[in-house]
């Protein structure tokens, strides 16, 4: 990879979360950069949760130029931002900053890019009655995108937890504002979350379970009510094919994972803060190169 050299006028951009480390966005970004000609960099930064707020207000006092963020600020940082874009006000939570003259303000690029990267694959989303498993900020982005699209339905599993009633009524919001039915029904219902998959055209994985210390496990129990040609969304991608989308892959489900919507996000980041285009192909494969050395040395 070619490199370009920093001075006085290179302009900052980076992301803030917790741990961070194993971050793809400082390499997207780079080269994003170095592609279009644009003098910048990007940074990860790993924000203690105690440093949060002077990391927040160093955005200004520092002329950074963007930021992204993942866990655990997405929804901190919404009380920093001076506007908000329509779908991070209505989401209520924010993935990229924009630092415009000072004015900071917040975006939620998740959902476009999960729908940028349906596309990708020649997926239609209108009409269609999609199972989210999964209720937290990704499923609350992906759904808000969904609806946007117009499908026929969305149906969402949550645990039954002491949360579980506020999310319901979040969604309730959600289908009367955007006139799309939304339901949330308990994830412990396993004889109604069969029903509602086998009755689905399109299921996405919204949760953690696949990767990490749960890469052993899956998202649903019965893969065998799967049916062929059914859409299979896994979020995680790393590993780039979970469990959960090899049983479906066998299944005869069209299966996605979860790094172009991955690399649509950034994408969309990219364009906010710069007004170029990231050249999405051709990072790909050397993302997915640099994700199975990575994967076959852990």
């Amino acid at each position: 990879m070619e490199t370009q050299k920093i001075g006085g006028r290179t302009q900052l951009y980076g992301i803030f979360a917790h741990p961070i480390k194993h971050s793809l966005s400082p390499f997207l970004h780079n080269q994003s950069f170095l592609d279009n000609d644009i003098d910048a960099r990007y940074l990860a930064f790993d924000v203690e949760p105690n440093e949060f707020d002077a990391a927040m207000k160093s955005i200004q006092a520092l002329n950074i130029g963007g930021l992204n963020l993942s866990m655990p600020y997405k929804e901190k940082a919404l009380s920093y931002m001076d506007e908000l874009s329509p779908e991070a006000e209505f989401i209520g939570a924010i993935n990229t900053i924009l630092n415009r003259d000072d004015v900071l303000i917040g975006y939620n690029t998740d959902g476009i890019g999960f729908v940028r990267s349906l596309e990708a694959e020649n997926i239609q989303l209108a009409n269609q009655r999609v199972v989210l498993l999964g209720a937290g900020g990704a499923s609350k982005a992906v759904a808000y995108q969904l609806c946007q699209n117009h499908v026929k339905e969305i149906i969402i599993f949550k645990r039954k937890n002491r949360t579980f009633q506020e999310v319901c009524n979040y969604f309730k919001g959600m289908s009367e504002k955007c006139h799309i039915p939304i339901r949330v029904f308990p994830y412990e219902d396993h004889l109604n979350l069969n029903h509602k998959i086998k009755n689905s055209d399109i299921i996405v994985n919204c949760t953690n379970i696949g990767m990490g210390h749960l890469e052993e496990a899956m998202p649903i129990n019965d893969l065998s009510i799967l049916e062929k040609n059914q859409v299979v969304v896994d979020l995680i991608y790393q590993p780039q094919e979970t469990l959960f989308l090899k049983g479906a892959k066998k299944r005869g489900c069209h299966t996605i994972n979860g790094l172009g919507i991955l690399l649509y996000q950034a994408a969309e980041a990219f364009n906010i803060w710069t007004g170029s285009d990231m050249s999405v192909s051709n990072i790909e494969e050397t993302v997915k190169r640099k994700l199975y050395k990575e994967g076959s040395t852990s």
